[in-house]
Order: C-alpha cells, then sequence, then structure tokens
C-alpha cells in the first residue's frame, strides 16, 4: 500500500515536471493591528487578503493582543484591508484612512512569509449633550442633525453626517464620526411639523450653540476617537401665528388639499427627512410626515387635531413665524394640479391667501446625433429632476429609444439630465434656440408645452497625459467658463506609471490640476478650492477629434 502512494506522489511529481510546472509553495502573512490614537491593539479586526485582480478573499481576526496570521495563501498581488466597528476601515499603504482611500499592493512570491505587516486603524468619535427650553426643562424628540461642509455640482454645502433624537431627558447621542469639523442642528417637534405647535409661543430650529443661520453657528472640531460632551442647546421660545386662505379649485378639480412645511434651509435639503401636515380643503382632518430619500416621497399618517372650515378654504394654527411653503393639490380626471406658494409668516398671521393649482406642463424633444452612432439612441436615457429640493412627486426618466421623448410635469424648474453612452457627449440642449443645459426649464407657470431639440456628438476630443510620480494621483478636468463646471467636470486616478486619459471630451478650453489626495468634488466644482494652486494647473485646448496631451505636476498632500 505504502509502496503504492509513493509511486502515485511519484508520478504527479513527474507529470507536473514533465508540463513544466512545479507545486506552488503557499505564503503566510502576520501583523498587529493598533489603534492610531492610543497605541492599544485592537482585537477582533476583521482582515480581508483579496486578489488584485479579483476573486474570494481571505479572511481572518486579530486576537486579545491584536496580532493576525494568514497562511496557506497562494502566491500572488493581493491587497490587505482591515475592519472594526468604531473605526474607519483601512487599506494596507494607504495615506489616510477609509475605504476609498488608494493602498499598495503585496506580491508574495512562492513560499514567503511576510511578517511585521502592522496596520494601524483610526477610531470614530461621538458627540453628546441635552437640550432644554429657557427654564432648563428638558425637551424630547427634538431631531439633531451633524452636518459638514461638502460639495456637489451646486458648490459648497452643509451635508448629513448623522442624526439623532433627544430622550424623554432631552439627551442626544451621535456616535461613529471621523474627525473632521461639524455643525450641529436641532429641530424640535414644532419645527419638524409647523401646525403642531402650542398656542401662543413654540421652540424654532437652531444650530449649536444657538443660532439661526448656519453663517452664525459655532464649528465643532471632532479628533479622532473624540467623545466631544457637553454639546447643550438652550431652545427659546418664538411667537406663532395663524394661516388662512383659500384653494381656487381647477374646472373639475376634486379631493384637494393643502399641505405646509417649513421653507428649506441649508440642511434640510440633504437631510433625511422633511416633514409637513396636510390638510384636506373639504373639511376632513388629515396629517402625513413627508420623508424624502432622494427624488423620492415616502407618507406615513399622524394624527392631529385640526379645527377646519367647510369648503374650499384652510387654516393652520399655531405656526412658529418665519419661512415656510404652501403648497396645494387638486385631482382633475386622472391628472394632479398644484401650486407652491413661499410664505414669510409674522405676528400675527397672514389670511385671504389663494391658492390657484395648475395644470402639469407637457415637455416633448428630440435626439439628434452629429456622427453614425444612431443605433446609439437607444442606449440615451433622460431624466428631469426638480431643482427646488423636496417635491410632492417622482423623478420622470425614459429611454429615448427612436430619439424621441415626451414628459407631462407638474409645475417646478427642473434640470434636464442626459445619460448618453461613452462615445457621445452633450453639445446642446435647446428651448426657442436657447441652450439650457445649466438653467434649467422653468415650468412653475404651469400648463406650457415645451419642445426641447437634444445634439448629441461622436466628434470629442481626447486627453492623455502622466503625472510625475503620480500613481493614484487624483486628476481634475475643469472647463474654464465657470457656468460649465456642473455638467462638464470630471476626475480620472492616474494608473501605476501615473498615466491617466480622458476621452470624448467636448471642444473648448479646460485646465487640468493633479492632487495626491483631494476631495473630487470640492476640486471640480468650488472655484474658491482651487483658486490658491491655478498656478499649478495646465490649461490646454480640446478640439474634435483630436488628442491632447499633458504632463502635470502633483499637488502635494501637504499644500492643501
Amino acid at each position: 500500500m505504502g509502496r503504492c502512494i509513493r509511486a502515485g506522489a511519484w508520478a504527479l511529481a513527474f507529470s507536473l515536471a514533465a508540463a513544466g510546472q512545479t507545486p506552488a509553495e503557499k505564503c503566510r502573512i502576520e501583523g498587529t493591528v493598533l489603534n492610531a490614537v492610543s497605541g492599544q491593539p485592537v482585537r477582533k479586526a476583521q482582515v480581508s487578503l483579496t486578489p488584485a485582480t479579483g476573486g474570494e478573499p481571505i479572511s481572518g481576526a486579530t486576537d486579545s493582543h491584536g496580532a493576525y496570521a494568514l497562511a496557506n495563501v497562494a502566491p500572488g498581488v493581493y491587497k490587505l484591508q482591515i475592519s472594526h466597528d468604531g473605526y474607519l476601515s483601512q487599506n494596507y499603504g494607504a495615506k489616510r484612512p477609509g475605504g476609498e482611500a488608494k493602498g499598495d499592493t503585496l506580491e508574495l512570491a512562492p513560499g514567503s512569509v511576510k511578517t511585521g505587516i502592522d496596520l494601524q486603524m483610526t477610531p470614530l468619535g461621538a458627540m453628546m449633550g441635552h437640550i432644554r427650553d429657557e427654564d432648563g426643562d428638558p425637551v424630547r424628540q427634538v431631531e439633531i442633525t451633524v452636518l459638514a461642509y461638502g460639495y456637489g455640482p451646486s458648490g459648497r454645502s452643509l451635508q448629513v453626517r448623522g442624526n439623532s433624537q433627544t430622550d424623554a431627558s432631552g439627551e442626544y447621542r451621535i456616535f461613529d464620526l471621523p474627525p473632521g469639523a461639524y455643525y450641529l442642528y436641532a429641530k424640535p417637534t414644532s419645527a419638524q411639523m409647523p401646525a403642531i405647535a402650542q398656542a401662543g409661543e413654540t421652540y424654532p430650529a437652531a444650530y449649536y450653540p444657538n443660532a439661526t443661520l448656519p453663517s452664525q453657528a459655532a464649528a465643532i472640531d471632532l479628533a479622532a476617537g473624540q467623545e466631544q460632551r457637553g454639546m447643550d442647546f438652550v431652545l427659546h421660545p418664538i411667537a406663532t401665528a395663524f394661516i388662512r386662505g383659500r384653494v381656487i379649485k381647477p374646472a373639475g378639480g376634486e379631493d384637494c388639499t393643502t399641505a405646509l412645511k417649513p421653507e428649506p434651509d441649508d440642511a434640510s435639503p440633504h437631510a433625511a427627512s422633511t416633514r409637513g401636515i396636510e390638510v384636506d380643503t373639504r373639511g376632513n382632518v388629515a396629517a402625513r410626515s413627508i420623508v424624502w430619500t432622494g427624488s423620492f416621497v415616502i407618507a406615513t399618517n399622524h394624527a392631529v387635531d385640526r379645527l377646519l372650515d367647510k369648503g374650499e378654504t384652510f387654516e393652520f394654527r399655531n405656526v412658529p413665524v418665519g419661512s415656510h411653503t404652501l403648497t396645494a393639490t387638486c385631482n382633475v380626471g386622472d391628472q394632479e394640479y398644484s401650486v407652491k406658494m413661499a410664505i414669510e409668516l409674522e405676528a400675527p398671521g397672514r389670511e385671504n391667501l389663494e391658492l390657484r393649482p395648475v395644470g402639469p406642463s407637457s415637455v416633448t424633444g428630440q435626439i439628434r446625433i452629429e456622427g453614425d452612432l444612431d443605433r446609439k439612441l437607444s442606449e440615451t436615457q433622460v431624466s428631469l429632476d426638480a431643482l427646488r429640493g423636496p417635491t410632492f412627486w417622482d423623478p420622470h426618466n425614459q429611454t429615448a429609444g427612436d430619439g424621441q421623448f415626451s414628459f407631462l410635469l407638474p409645475p417646478d424648474v427642473y434640470h434636464i439630465n442626459i445619460g448618453a453612452p461613452s462615445e457621445l457627449y452633450v453639445k446642446s440642449v435647446t428651448e426657442s434656440g436657447r441652450d439650457v443645459r445649466d438653467s434649467g426649464l422653468d415650468l412653475t407657470a404651469g400648463e406650457m408645452s415645451v419642445e426641447l431639440q437634444v445634439v448629441l456628438s461622436a466628434n470629442g476630443g481626447s486627453i492623455e497625459g502622466s503625472v510625475e510620480n503620480g500613481e493614484g494621483a487624483h486628476v481634475t478636468l475643469v472647463p474654464s467658463d465657470p457656468q460649465r463646471a456642473r455638467t462638464l467636470s470630471r476626475t480620472a486616478i492616474a494608473g501605476p506609471d501615473g498615466h491617466f486619459a480622458f476621452s470624448t471630451v467636448p471642444p473648448g478650453r479646460y485646465k487640468l490640476f493633479a492632487w495626491e489626495e483631494v476631495d473630487d468634488n470640492a476640486a471640480m466644482y468650488d472655484a474658491e478650492f482651487r483658486k490658491p494652486f491655478e498656478g499649478k494647473g495646465q490649461t490646454v485646448d480640446v478640439t474634435e477629434k483630436q488628442k491632447t496631451t499633458a504632463q502635470l505636476q502633483m499637488i502635494p498632500k501637504t499644500e492643501k
């Protein structure tokens, strides 16, 4: 029996040798994971070793001393990442924490043992405090939002980073926050749902420590792993007022409702929820919590005591003074008529308001392609999104299969998005000869008929180049015309040799920047952010069907 086993082993070895192959020796990786702030071991951290070309990872966990070992690893090139609740994930060799940060690869030769592959994890922080009224009593169910400045196509704005709610003792705690500068925003129930405020006076929303505008708010610097305590608010009451009026029903209108919600501020457009009270103008009590997630609206019922007049009149009592938006909707057959009205409310209130819902507008369009790629029409997506934040309507999009599209849209201002295949760029979107790519469509008057002409082109130029010592550099392409930054800015990541490329670039003048590390949205959309580095950018002119080359110097992280 033993002779048979030995013979089989020799036969396998002989067959591998005959094929020019030898059994690959397995590899091993060892290291320790430490807390980047305290230096203490991090136990139970998840360690993942993933083939650089993709595939199933090899996983393990650190022991009580923060040590890990991954054995029986096949030779190859790998990426190593660690993760743990309460910490930012960390890639091996990355210059900053976070799963999106580019790291280095590990090359394992047959039979190699790599020791001392140590990593540090950045702990997340927390903020906590109490919300009290002017008498020192706790205020429960206050919505607390942590905000930080971020960047998008519309520029710099406050964006939500976390949220919580006060308990019965008025206490809140928001955890798992990366280090950075934050702002706190407290929104009492009366500010979330204006029409359920107490008679006489109520509490408005406030930025920490007690500001009504974000420009007056105090920034809170949170260090890695820090628990920032004592972030307390003292809410001071403001007067309440009433809003009265009527809905002028369109011909054939029925099932009319009015809704009241706070005017969006720097926090609300990006927050997880925006709430409003909805009242049936025929005298039936109704209330809704309007929750905006992206472009969608979800409605849930709440019980609200409301005294209403009969007919098409409406009344909101005890509304906090300040900025609000009234919306009225009516059904006319299978179509919805609607209108919005901005209200600046002062004591004692506003009355004799009239809301006149108007019908939807028709938007039709034709797409044509410059070049020989008409078959790409079926791959082109057209969408129109409301510019004024949360609305009562779903997003509108469709495929322009034969180059034609049509929409029936409620009154609002819309931005037009054309999702063209990679070989094409959007050359123009015009309405009555006017390009509306950046200005959008104003359909607030309702019952309009608009025709759009969309031109796509296959005649874009290209840009190729390299960044000196720039592997992993973020290369930003920004148009010289600041009005076009929203639609034409792009980012590319330089390859191992610092090479980068942009294809199908619309003709025009641009500026290129190469960053060792950067917030891509800030680099693309914020001219003030780029201003100190204008001298380090390179201007390029792109023409149809021509390739432009560029050699860039990288802007070090230390200069940002």
